[in-house]
Formats: structure tokens, sequence, C-alpha cells
């Protein structure tokens, strides 16, 4: 009987022995296929990253250039928007000093009172008193819009830097 079981127990070693060495040589073969699609793997994502990235950086660089293009455009706006005030003050001392004048003046007393028929445009004057006030106050409110509407450009522009 004992050497039934040693040849039953040579019989297990032998089989386990074969089934050991297979196992040993096909997980070889998996593993080295595991391996390899990990590594493929590895390099499908740092394609996507770089692919990602390149991207962001892409979109940065246009979120850049339109900043400092609003930049650009609000300092341009400032600059006009300074020029016209000063052209407004201009034109405000400017009336000031016309409208005043006849009272400053004193030979203004031989500038004519503007009549109250309606005359024909060739045989006005040019610049009574009425008409030149009048033109000063267009102007005067003209320049104020212009103002206006350069404040809420500016206020339109400004939330996008």
């Amino acid at each position: 009987m004992t050497s039934l079981y040693l040849k039953l127990g040579a019989g297990l070693l032998l089989v386990l022995a074969i089934f050991g060495g297979g196992w040993k040589v096909g997980s070889g073969h998996w593993q080295s296929k595991y391996d390899s699609l990990v590594a493929e793997d590895w390099k499908a994502k740092a394609v996507g990253e770089a692919v990602a990235r390149k991207a962001v950086e892409q979109r940065y660089k246009q979120l850049r250039d339109i900043s400092e293009s609003n930049a650009q455009v609000l300092r341009d706006l400032q600059d006009q928007t300074a020029s016209v005030v000063a052209d407004r003050d201009r034109v405000r001392k400017l009336a000031d000093r016309l409208l005043h004048r006849p009272q400053a003046c004193p030979d203004s007393a031989g500038v004519p009172e503007a009549s109250r028929e309606s005359r024909t445009p060739e045989t006005s004057q040019a610049g009574s008193d009425a008409e030149v006030r009048e033109l000063l106050v267009a102007a005067h409110d003209e320049c104020i819009g212009n103002a206006n509407s350069l404040d809420a450009l500016i206020s339109q522009l400004q939330p996008q830097l």
C-alpha cells in the first residue's frame, strides 16, 4: 500500500509540476499582454492630457488677447472722453464769453436787435444773438449727450476686463 501511495504521490507531483510549469509559461504570456495594455493606456492618457493642455493654453491665449483688446478699447475711449470733455469745456467757456460779451463790451450798442419778422436765409444776418445762443445751447447739449454715451459705453466694456 505504501508503494501505491508513493506512486500516487509521485503522479500527483508530476501532474502538479506539469500544471505549474504550464501555468508559469501561460501566465508569463498574459502578464506581458497586460503590461503592454497598461503601457498603451498610459500612452493614450498622456496624449489626451497633451491635447487638453494645448486646448487650454490656446483658449487662455484667446482670452488674454480679448482682454488686451478690451483694455486698449477702454484706453481709447478714455482718451476720447477726455478729448470730448476738453472740447466741451472749451466750447462752454467760449459760449459763456459770447453770451456775456454784449454786456461786458461798452461798444456793444452797435449790435442790431434781432427783428421779429422772418427773413430768408440770404438776407438774414448770420450770428444774431438768438441764433448764436440756440446754436451754443444745441452744441452744449450734444457735447453732454456724447459724454453720456461714452460713459455708458465704458460702463458696458468695464466688466469685460
